[in-house]
């Protein structure tokens, strides 16, 4: 499941539980209704793993944003998926609080 809120501009995805490909397809039109948005914000705070898939459609997300002007933002991630966002060299894309 993924919510959405959108306030003052900014719209922040918050996936919870399995980033299973329900989610991931629901993340990917999140992030594409987002693009309108000031800010776009996926908060992982209610994740403790991403799948390739998962990883796949962040990247995609980000390319879509990047073609309107737009940067994403990841926040609430673990140690662990920051660690694993870094060593891929997604935060140079990505802005990772």
């Amino acid at each position: 499941m993924v919510r959405v809120t959108v306030e003052n501009g900014v719209s922040r995805i918050l996936p919870q539980g399995t980033l299973d490909l329900n989610a991931i397809t629901e993340i990917q039109l999140a992030l594409e209704d987002a693009a309108k948005e000031r800010e776009i914000i996926v908060d992982l705070k209610g994740i403790q793993m991403l799948s390739s898939s998962a990883i796949g459609a962040l990247i995609a997300g980000h390319n879509a944003l990047r073609a309107h002007g737009r940067k994403l933002k990841i926040e609430g991630a673990s140690d662990g998926i920051r660690h694993l966002l870094r060593l891929m060299g997604l935060d140079r894309h990505f802005d990772i609080a």
